[in-house]
């Protein structure tokens, strides 16, 4: 196997990882509207809770095709929403590094000039360094730098299941 080949399956690795967890948002979320209950108890629902899963979409979506699940979007539709909804808190608390995740999924996505420039800088922030041709897959290769045994890939992972586990708390 090549190495081009390689990083590109932990590019493809990272999408599915950053599919699953826009998966999470949509579905928790969706549930909260419909009056589900964390593990301590109800979220704050602004308006009545809807009676289906199907009615809390439609009432997402808002006569929309899509809605985007990235942080920003995420945490203003919950303020619509939810009063201090899980999702706004937990988003609201971490959306430096949230984003850093969207510029990484945005340079495997993209390939524009603008996406390379986000890129290049949420890895900076991340792991203090600018990889060679802004490559996604080298960077999610590489081991961040306090701890040599887990690469970038995995710390991600980890990290968004714990955001995940916040959110359903």
């Amino acid at each position: 196997m090549t190495m081009t080949r390689l990083e590109n399956l932990y590019e493809f690795a990272y999408l599915r990882v950053f599919l699953a967890w826009e998966t999470f948002l949509e579905e928790t979320f969706v549930r909260y509207l419909c009056g589900f209950q964390m593990l301590s108890g109800p979220p704050t629902l602004i308006g009545a809770a809807y009676p289906t899963l199907a009615d809390a979409r439609t009432g997402i979506l808002g006569g929309r095709d899509w809605v985007s699940w990235y942080p920003d979007a995420v945490e203003r539709r919950s303020g619509l929403f939810l009063s201090n909804g899980p999702h706004e808190l937990v988003i609201r608390s971490n959306k430096t590094r949230l984003n850093h995740f969207l510029a990484i999924r945005h340079r495997i996505a993209h390939s524009s000039a603008h996406t390379r420039t986000q890129f290049d800088q949420a890895t900076t922030s991340l792991a203090g360094r600018r990889y060679t041709g802004s490559s996604a897959g080298r960077f999610l290769r590489d081991h961040q730098p306090t701890n040599p045994t887990q690469r970038w890939l995995f710390v991600i992972g980890d990290e968004l299941g714990g955001l995940a586990s916040q959110i359903s708390r």
